[in-house]
């Protein structure tokens, strides 16, 4: 059995087949996108992940077995962010064709600043998926497991700006998107689950708020990033306020034992 709170290095379909049924509570994950080579020699994210390089039938297929995976792990939500683009054109009407009974929400991420192209003679991609696949009630659009206050206004738009990781990791969340649905679609004591974790923002902002994690990725320079993020003895980032005050800055001090790959 694996132990909450660590990150672990492996392939994740690998390291989910370890855990029980039902597990985890809500995931917020992001799976590579399938560039391959055709980006920019400095994005090019199949040189540390070796998944990132299928012909478009194996991608599907991958696609389709981790949501399979993740659904049996997962007791309510997986928020699953995804971008189409050239290596998994298609995917979208795939993960609807495969998935539709679980599909309770589909969010869309409108980028204010979409970062220009990464092929020569293409439009910047100025919007993302986010996918709601749920086990709670998933035939109704109302949310059982939440964390709605009466007057909250939560949209299935988003409109918020991409942020440059600065962690090592081209293609990382920025830390608001896992925050927003963690916000807003969890309960606390739940366990937030990261299959492909990359730097750990997920995780990061778990801990930040007081939630249990764990995270997985294939690549032991990314696990090691996560790992150093998260022996921070972390309080509150500076962006949230706390009663009577304002958020405090992590500190660099490590606390515990960092987690042991597999």
């Amino acid at each position: 059995m694996l132990e909450i709170n660590q990150v672990y290095q492996g392939d994740c379909l690998d390291v989910m087949k370890q855990l029980p049924d039902n597990f985890t509570d809500v995931t917020i994950t992001s799976p590579p996108y399938n560039m391959g080579d055709r980006v920019k020699p400095w994005l090019q994210t199949y040189k540390v992940n070796n998944k990132d390089n299928r012909n478009k039938g194996e991608y599907f297929k991958w696609i389709k077995e981790v949501i399979t995976e993740l659904l049996r792990i997962n007791r309510f939500h997986i928020f699953f962010n995804i971008q189409e683009v050239v290596g998994n054109n298609g995917v979208i009407q795939y993960i609807y064709q495969e998935f539709n009974p679980f599909i309770k929400e589909v969010f869309i991420w409108a980028k204010t600043n979409p970062p220009c192209h990464i092929v020569e003679n293409q439009c910047s991609n100025g919007y993302e998926y986010i996918f709601c696949i749920s086990k709670d009630n998933p035939n109704s659009k109302v949310f059982n497991h939440c964390n709605f206050k009466r007057k909250d206004y939560i949209r299935n738009v988003i409109i918020k700006g991409v942020h440059r990781d600065k962690h090592g990791h081209n293609y990382a969340f920025p830390e608001w998107l896992p925050e927003y649905f963690i916000n807003y679609f969890t309960k606390k004591g739940d366990l937030i689950f990261d299959p492909m974790c990359g730097s750990g923002t997920t995780l990061y902002v778990a801990k930040t708020r007081g939630y249990r994690y764990l995270g997985i990725d294939i690549s032991k320079e990314y696990v090691q990033i996560a790992q150093k993020r998260l022996s921070q003895e972390t309080l509150l980032p500076l962006d949230v306020k706390q009663e009577g005050g304002k958020g405090i800055h992590p500190t660099s001090k490590e606390v515990g034992i960092l987690p042991k790959f597999l």
